[in-house]
């Protein structure tokens, strides 16, 4: 499953400049080079029509610095004289490009961007919790500290009734924190719709927040050894292993998503549509789930467009049919993200088949997640799940 898409920018009402620009730095000369490449694209987009205004505010965000050394890209959006959106992207983009139209170009931002499932990530003491929430991107969009009862938190060395009276009050208070923290936990994956929690740090802590949560969480929990909330050191290893464990739990939901379209789509009645015109049909009624899209940047399709996520058909016609102010003709994949974003379906980018022998269908995810396994043949590379049918 693709990261989830900027809801704000795919609903941007006005024309809006895309850019994706090779901002790598890691040789002599490498900012001259950088700044090139922007004019370049610069005067493509006036070429196209955009304004001064607009332009420049995409200047001012593509020649920012990147947040990583080495080779890089960046994705920048503005429209309306002013910056939409920009994310830095992990590596440069297989084609830079700068296109001034009614819709943002996104499918090459969600190709780049790594594949995550929503996490929250326990890092485990006695007496204190480090609870922190990743998105679908792998960004942090939640974290604290939650303090526990610290007396008394050790058992006692010596013997006798007084001994094992302590042992208890300790093992109490052991419980009562991991009783605690696994509230916030659980109140973390509820924010995030979390699908992963992942505990680490004090063993004994680990086994006690575990138990103490409810049957969902618990079947979605994985423990790694680390550090508790005390050891203030990054611990990269940690770090590793929770983005492979979000990354293969993601890849196993695509898996999961392309085993039902092939399961619904042979089934009489059943929930899957595949084409163009089926699954923005679908998309115009609100009936689907999932879009699975091949990701091919020499696609010529179009479709027409009004100001609305799900004023989308294929011709002009079949857009006045259903009561839409008619904006023009646009890239159909870009129209399909924008109708996803606002409809609330999830979407599974493909890579296309002859991506290996033509470049030009190479997409943008260079560096990217290997391909799903077992990718279907898609009529016009696109198909969709459905949260309901309607009759013939």
């Amino acid at each position: 499953m693709l990261p989830e898409i900027p809801r704000e920018l795919a609903t941007h009402h006005g024309w809006v400049a895309s850019v994706y620009l090779d901002v790598s730095r890691n040789r002599g000369g490498a900012s001259d080079e950088v700044r090139l490449r922007w004019e370049a694209l610069a005067g493509q987009l006036r070429e196209q029509g955009a304004d001064d205004k607009t332009v420049d505010a995409a200047e001012d965000a593509a020649m920012q610095t990147h947040s990583q050394p080495g080779a890089a890209g960046r994705a920048v959006f503005a429209g309306d004289g002013q910056l939409l959106y920009e994310a830095d992207l992990p590596h440069p983009p297989r084609q830079e490009l700068a296109r001034w139209a009614a819709l943002p170009h996104l499918l090459p931002l969600l190709a780049q961007r790594p594949e995550y499932v929503p996490h929250v990530v326990v890092r485990l003491g006695r007496t204190a919790a480090t609870i922190t929430g990743f998105d679908r991107t792998g960004e942090q969009v939640l974290g604290g500290i939650e303090e526990g009862e610290d007396h008394p938190a050790h058992k006692a060395g010596a013997g006798g009734a007084a001994h094992y009276s302590m042992q208890h009050r300790t093992e109490e208070v052991w419980a009562r924190n991991a009783r605690a923290f696994a509230a916030e936990v659980e109140r973390a994956v509820t924010t995030l719709h979390a699908e992963l929690i992942v505990l680490t740090g004090d063993v004994r802590a680990r086994s006690l927040v575990r138990d103490a949560l409810g049957e969902r969480s618990h079947t979605i929990t994985e423990e790694v050894p680390g550090p508790g909330p005390d050891d203030r050191t990054t611990d990269h290893s940690v770090d590793e292993e929770v983005r492979r464990i979000a990354a293969e739990r993601a890849a196993e939901r695509t898996q999961e998503v392309l085993a039902r379209f092939e399961q619904e789509r042979g089934r009489a009645g059943g929930l899957a549509v595949e084409g163009l015109g089926p699954v923005t049909r679908a998309l115009q009624r609100n009936q689907v789930s999932a879009v699975l899209l091949r990701d091919d940047p020499s696609s010529e399709l179009e479709i027409w467009i009004g100001p609305e996520p799900a004023q989308l058909a294929l011709t002009e016609g079949e857009l006045r049919e259903i009561g839409a102010p008619v904006l023009g003709p646009d890239r159909a994949d870009a129209a399909l993200v924008r109708a996803i974003a606002g409809t609330g379906a999830e979407l599974v980018l493909l890579p296309h088949p002859a991506s290996d022998i033509e470049p030009e269908r190479a997409g943008s995810a260079a560096g990217g997640a290997q391909p799903p396994r077992g990718q279907p043949e898609l009529a016009d590379g696109t198909a969709a799940l459905l949260r309901f049918t309607t009759p013939s």
